[in-house]
């Protein structure tokens, strides 16, 4: 059997909750494109899968929040969106 080679790449083993994620990223600026908006991101494992009795009294409280504030909820889309966007934060392309 051949030895695996693998390639450098900045995603190897990377995850965006990695305390040191937005240290090369220093040195751009911010750039919040809706600035007043707030996107919650609700995740399969952490909430849906659970079923409606977790997921209603969510949905009333994001519902009443929506009401002072702006939200835009979205669910996960799992590992490959957190790739995405750190090819994205690698091309300086805003995170929203």
């Amino acid at each position: 059997m051949h030895e695996r080679h693998d390639i450098p790449n900045k995603l190897q083993g990377e995850t965006l909750v990695r305390k040191k994620l937005f240290d090369r990223y220093k040195e751009r600026p911010l750039v919040r494109i809706l600035p007043e908006l707030n996107v919650i991101k609700i995740g399969g494992h952490g909430i849906i899968d659970y079923g409606g009795d977790v997921v209603r009294p969510l949905v009333e409280e994001l519902g009443s929040l929506s009401e002072h504030h702006q939200i835009l909820v979205i669910t996960g889309g799992g590992v490959r969106v957190r790739h995405i966007m750190d090819i994205g934060l690698d091309l300086g392309m805003p995170t929203g």
